[in-house]
C-alpha cells in the first residue's frame, strides 16, 4: 500500500509568503500567496531562491538576478537552481552549467532536462 506523508513548509521572501503542502515524494498539492506585489516588468518562467540570492529565467532563457532591481546575467538557461554558494542551470541543449557567486558560468559534463541543488 502506498502512503504519502504530508509536510507543510512556508517561505517568506520580499513580502511574499509561499505555503506549500507537500506530499512526498515532492508533489505540490497547493500554493497560496499573500502580500503579493508587482516587482517590475520582468516575467520569469523559473524562479530559484537560496543562500546565493534570488535568480530566474524568462521565456527567452535570459538569466536574471535580483539585487535592488532585476539585473541581466550573461548566458542562456531554461532551468536554474540556487544553493548557498553556487548557482546551477540547464540550457536548451540540456547542457549543465554552474557558477559561484564570484565567477562566471562553467560547463559540467552530462545532460539534464531540469536541475535542483542544495548546498
Amino acid at each position: 500500500e502506498y502512503k504519502s506523508y504530508l509536510r507543510m513548509s512556508s517561505v517568506k521572501m520580499l513580502g511574499v509568503t509561499l505555503v506549500l503542502n507537500l506530499c512526498l515524494p515532492m508533489v505540490i498539492s497547493s500554493v497560496s500567496l499573500t502580500n503579493w506585489r508587482w516587482e517590475g516588468a520582468t516575467r520569469l518562467k523559473r524562479v530559484a531562491v537560496g543562500g546565493g540570492g534570488i535568480w530566474g529565467v524568462d521565456d527567452h532563457d535570459n538569466i536574471f538576478k535580483r539585487e535592488n532591481n532585476w539585473i541581466v546575467i550573461s548566458g542562456k538557461l531554461k532551468d536554474i537552481s540556487v544553493g548557498r554558494s553556487e548557482i546551477w542551470g540547464v540550457n536548451a541543449h540540456d547542457n549543465i552549467y554552474k557558477r559561484s557567486l564570484t565567477s562566471g558560468w562553467s560547463q559540467v559534463p552530462g545532460k539534464l532536462k531540469q536541475i535542483s541543488v542544495s548546498n
